[in-house]
């Protein structure tokens, strides 16, 4: 109760006062006080919180549930990155564990988290199932953009570091299927 006011009035979120105190304090970091709630309590585990919050912000793969006061997992098909404050469904072509940070993409495809979405993998790349990521098609195959897996470049052509695609071999030399360089 401050000076001029009849009756004490509660703190608002984010502040509590001790009895009989004039004026209210923001809650510490890592605690919080939402509505309904008398004091500022610690936040749970995975939680944390600046000066003066009303609830807590939860690690990556977890979101803050207000009805349990606590930090609760992402559920499957959904994902929570660093910077969000809820947990946002996969999106075309990705899904998701509970409580994960991303989104796994279908073969031929990454993640970028950037974009939070499933990109194509370049050409000359893959990703097959169980990869996280698009790697380089070793030499003597290649691939076209969001592909599974590289293809051997056939008999008489071959595909070196560098190249692009696989090239016929110059008149007078040859190839095995799978080769990296022609033969004379």
């Amino acid at each position: 109760k401050s000076e001029g006011m009849e009756v004490c009035e509660p703190c608002p979120t984010g502040s509590a006062s001790q009895t009989g105190a004039a004026s209210c304090e923001l809650c510490p970091q890592n605690t919080y006080k939402s509505e309904g709630m008398e004091v500022c309590e610690a936040c749970p585990e995975n939680g944390s919180s600046e000066e003066g919050a009303s609830e807590c912000s939860c690690v990556e793969g977890m979101f803050w549930k207000d009805t349990e006061r606590s930090c609760e997992l992402c559920p499957q098909n959904t994902y929570k990155s660093e910077g969000m404050e809820v947990c946002e469904a996969c999106p075309e072509n990705g899904s998701s564990e509970e409580g994960a940070s991303e989104c796994s993409c279908v073969e031929g495809m990454f993640w970028r988290d950037t974009e939070r979405s499933c990109e194509l993998c370049p050409q000359n790349t893959y990703k097959s199932e169980g990869m996280e990521v698009c790697e380089p098609c070793p030499t003597g195959s290649a691939s076209q953009t969001g592909a599974a897996s590289c293809e051997l470049c056939p008999q008489n052509t071959y595909k070196s570091e560098g190249m692009e695609v696989c090239e016929p071999c110059p008149t007078g030399s040859a190839s095995q299927t799978g080769a990296a360089s022609c033969e004379l």
